[in-house]
């Protein structure tokens, strides 16, 4: 998995995978 800025717009990214993930 990427590492990605603690930012609204990181955190949105990070969300957006784990939904990918289930």
């Amino acid at each position: 998995m990427e590492k990605v800025p603690m930012t609204a717009e990181g955190y949105r990214v990070l969300d957006d995978q784990l939904k990918q993930l289930k």
